[in-house]
């Protein structure tokens, strides 16, 4: 039985959880990923090499979402916000900002002014991935 090394394919299964122990993520089904590729987390990456199938590790991954940006906190005038909502603090909003829509949360209210927080929930902490190497194809 061969070691999983740079440039294989291999079938894992995993969940992922918050410092805090919060579910980020599991995998229902099986997930294919390529050993050494960019769009996977450099830890799985180094994790995963020198793997036997059947073998399971969990990690650590340093900030995945990235630092937390203040610049991604920011004042929005309430006109801008479809008529048919009545946003609250604390309440998650999508909002379209240039060409894209973003997942934004509502930080304060005073009215007519919105303060809004464009960074994703888990930015600027870390995480832990548990997984399971189920087979190198």
């Amino acid at each position: 039985m061969d070691k999983a090394k740079n440039g294989d394919i291999v079938i894992i299964f995993y969940s992922t959880k918050s410092i805090k122990n919060k579910i980020i993520d599991s995998c229902k089904q099986s997930e294919k990923l390529i050993v050494g590729h960019r769009s996977i987390f450099p830890e799985l990456n180094n994790a995963i090499i020198g793997m036997y199938p059947g073998d399971k590790k969990i990690i650590k991954i340093k900030q995945p979402y990235g630092p937390y940006k203040n610049s991604l906190i920011f004042d929005i005038d309430k006109i801008h916000i479809s008529d048919d909502l009545d946003p609250k603090k604390g309440d998650e909003l999508l909002l379209h900002l240039k060409d894209k829509i973003v997942p934004v949360k509502v930080l304060n209210i005073s009215d007519p002014i919105i303060t809004i927080d464009a960074n994703h929930e888990m930015a600027g902490e870390d995480m832990f991935m548990d997984f399971k190497l189920i087979n190198i194809i």
